[in-house]
């Protein structure tokens, strides 16, 4: 942080003082040990949590209005942890499925690996397990009503016009020569059959008289690499509580934000 970007009064704070590994190590001991204080020691607190109320309660079951709504197409009923994946956890945590055991049928099938999650690490490793040995049985076992862990999407219509949204996993390279040049993975895009930069059509830019800027993730142009992208945040109750869109916010000291100007202050000061 530059000292000659600050004002007297951050100066007096001591936003201009140097923090050590040791300094950020030490307070978040001192926080983690304050909130310990406060707490029940874990070997009082966990026969507790397993009392007769709180496995009936696990039993009872939550309903699709926890879930919330959850988009369209393939991903529509994945909408993170579902009511049915909460569920099948408070069962397993409470003893729901251990009096169930006994009437468990013996499929006769044998597997060389099980894999315990669907996610980029389960199916990664179940990949590598089956091109070194093709002949072996692997199954994985996944709690969700579809694979991917965190790689989901979300899909909507609004208004006619389909849109969609990761639900999680927010870093994307493609087609793959753009995969190529940042060095991501594309040994795995072959290797899938992904397609080629001749199996996208990509949208033309209409409404503006210069190209606009992509970034390879949405966190990068929150604040740290804003300039790499073009960014835009819409208000449904801006200035005068009419709805407005904030277009690149960083570039004009979120002069279109409905902002109050110590906020606008703390950003950018956060930003420095």
């Amino acid at each position: 942080m530059g000292s000659d970007k600050q004002s007297a009064k951050e100066k007096q704070l001591g936003l201009n003082a140097a923090i050590t590994r040791r300094d950020f190590i030490g307070a978040t001991l001192l926080g983690a040990g304050g909130a310990l204080l406060a707490a029940s020691a874990p070997a009082l607190a966990a026969p507790a949590a397993n009392t007769e109320a709180s496995r009936s309660f696990s039993l009872r079951g939550l309903d699709a209005a926890w879930t919330g709504p959850g988009g369209m197409g393939d991903y529509g009923g994945a909408n993170g942890n579902t009511h049915q994946v909460v569920n099948a956890g408070h069962a397993v945590f409470s003893g729901g499925f251990a009096g169930r055991l006994g009437e468990a049928e013996d499929s006769g099938e044998t597997y060389d690996l099980v894999v315990v999650g669907g996610g980029f690490s389960g199916l990664t490793a179940a990949y590598h397990y089956r091109q070194r040995r093709p002949s072996e049985a692997c199954l994985i076992l996944e709690n969700h009503a579809i694979f991917g862990g965190h790689a989901k999407q979300n899909e909507f219509d609004v208004d006619g016009v389909r849109l969609w949204a990761p639900q999680a996993s927010e870093g994307h390279a493609g087609p793959r020569a753009i995969a190529a040049r940042m060095g991501l993975a594309v040994r795995y895009w072959d290797e899938l059959g992904l397609p080629h930069e001749d199996g996208f059509q990509f949208q033309e830019i209409t409404g503006t008289d210069r190209p606009l800027t992509a970034p390879v993730d949405r966190f990068s142009p929150m604040n740290f690499a804003w300039e790499r992208a073009d960014v835009g945040y819409f208000f449904a109750n801006g200035k005068n509580h009419r709805p407005q869109w904030a277009v690149n916010p960083w570039n004009n000291g979120f002069a279109d934000n409905p902002y109050s100007d110590r906020y606008k202050r703390d950003l950018l000061t956060a930003e420095l």
